[in-house]
């Protein structure tokens, strides 16, 4: 005996619910990588027409997120794995909110994620900020103000400018791995190689945003919010 009719008709299969999904994402988690699971998420999505995705999102979300939270805060791994899920929401006007799931509270698909260890980038966060000259440290606080939100009124654009030799590469490697530490997700840009060499995870540019190696006039650079090519 059901208690109403709804439920009569769904143990008898008259129903569509997302039962069918639920037990193919259930058995595709106990094998697949979390990345290909995100996929397959996607794809059910898309095609199958899910009656409530956000639940199955919030039933395999520790999953989905897998590969993200071993390197990074749990925020941070929900943002990354609903980005790479909208990323395959290939179908015009298709979004996360017009299937009910959430919006990332930050877009990261444009660029390549170096994964690290939380607590070694602590640990060296910490050794690197403790051998700051007194005005390197000025700044690296300031910098780390305006990053965890201490003033809310407080620039969040910073320009260092100075001679060649005054540790400007020792001070944003502290920086960077300081902010590393705390679970956040950190992507040093230079323009010149040498540069990008210096700075702990750097990339040039050009790797980063696919911009041509002589700048002429009329040029365009290749950014899009959402690029699977990196």
């Amino acid at each position: 005996m059901m208690d109403n009719f709804k439920e009569a008709r769904r143990s008898r299969n008259l129903l569509e619910d997302d039962g069918e999904w639920r037990n193919c994402l259930r058995e595709a988690s106990n094998f697949q990588m979390p990345a290909n699971l995100r996929q397959l998420f996607s794809f059910i999505c898309v095609f199958c027409n899910p009656t409530s995705p956000l639940e199955l999102w919030q039933e395999f979300k520790s999953y989905l997120c897998e590969d993200f939270v071993l390197h990074t805060s749990v925020q941070q791994s929900v943002n990354l794995a609903l980005d790479n899920i909208a990323d395959h929401l290939h179908v015009p006007n298709m979004t996360l909110t017009s299937i009910g799931l959430p919006e990332p509270a930050t877009s990261h698909s444009y660029v390549n994620i170096d994964f690290c260890d939380l607590e070694t980038e602590r640990k060296e966060g910490e050794r690197l900020m403790a051998m700051l000259n007194p005005e390197q440290r000025t700044i690296f606080d300031a910098v780390m103000n305006a990053i965890l939100g201490v003033d809310e009124a407080s620039t969040k654009t910073f320009s260092v400018n100075t001679f060649a030799g005054s540790g400007k590469s020792f001070l944003f490697n502290a920086l960077i791995r300081s902010v590393r530490g705390l679970g956040e997700i950190v992507v040093p840009i230079a323009w010149t190689v040498i540069t990008a060499i210096i700075l702990e995870g750097g990339r040039t540019v050009h790797s980063s945003y696919r911009s041509p190696f002589w700048i002429i006039l009329r040029v365009e650079f290749v950014i899009t919010q959402k690029m699977e090519d990196f």
